[in-house]
């Protein structure tokens, strides 16, 4: 049976089908048409208006994205997602994370529930006083973007901050804005998935998944526990 999100899916792979047998056929009409054109000193017209259909179609292809990406969050709206008994939000978050990303969806679920039991264990341990004196630096410079008391933010026992569970270094390095609020919070959902993808996409995530996962954490056992929620959908 489909999943409720398919059907934009499928309209955008029928949809390109269609452009592309069109821009075949512009392009076998046009070819023999420009070479005559060309012979008669007239190949400049042709070949302005060859690009402008062009730039066209290409107009119409981010137009035809935007649309499907308007349905997929009428269609989770209305249907959700069968095969996820999570939050509604969560999973909004989930899938804007894939569709930035390229990444699946379920590896943010799987990365969300192992690191922090989808936010509800976020750490309470004192930072400052489990931290690496290596570690220490980056998150003072963390607590100084924030306006943060270093001594009043808890984090796992290694020191790990966020619902990600993200290194101080880390999130100095491969931090982003995710909701634009032009702060990069670890503890704000949207800057701290967005950091996790931007970080396994840095260690070729699209590539092997598996390998950045593990640089993610370095437990084999890990990787694999967050890759079998990709068999949970």
């Amino acid at each position: 049976m489909l999943r409720p999100d398919a059907g934009p899916k499928i309209l955008m792979i029928v949809v390109c089908i269609i452009s592309l047998v069109v821009l075949m056929e512009i392009d076998n009409y046009l070819g023999p048409v420009s070479i005559r054109a060309e012979e008669s000193g007239g190949y400049d017209i042709f070949s302005f208006f060859l690009d402008l259909i062009l730039e066209t179609f290409r107009l119409l292809w981010e137009i035809l994205k935007f649309f499907v990406s308007v349905l997929e969050t009428i269609f989770d709206t209305l249907f959700g997602n069968p095969y996820y008994q999570g939050d509604r939000e969560l999973y909004k978050l989930y899938r804007w994370a894939e569709r930035v990303s390229g990444l699946p969806w379920q590896v943010f679920w799987g990365l969300h529930a192992e690191e922090s039991s989808v936010g509800k264990n976020l750490g309470s341990y004192p930072v400052m006083r489990v931290l690496s004196e290596d570690q220490k630096v980056y998150f003072l410079e963390i607590c100084q973007q924030l306006n943060w008391d270093p001594y009043e933010i808890y984090g796992s026992k290694s020191g790990a901050l966020g619902p990600f569970q993200i290194m101080p270094e880390t999130w100095i390095r491969y931090g982003i804005d995710g909701n634009g609020d032009g702060r990069k919070d670890p503890f704000t959902p949207e800057d701290a998935i967005l950091t996790a993808a931007n970080y396994l996409l840095n260690k070729g995530g699209q590539e092997n998944l598996e390998k950045a996962l593990w640089h993610y954490n370095p437990d084999s056992d890990y990787v694999q526990r967050v890759l079998s929620y990709i068999q949970k959908n």
